[in-house]
């Protein structure tokens, strides 16, 4: 489920994710 939202929207969950 992270994985998806990070592709959706990675600022959302962890703005570091990018």
């Amino acid at each position: 489920m992270l994985t998806v939202k990070k592709t959706t929207c990675p600022t959302l969950e962890d703005p570091n994710a990018f």
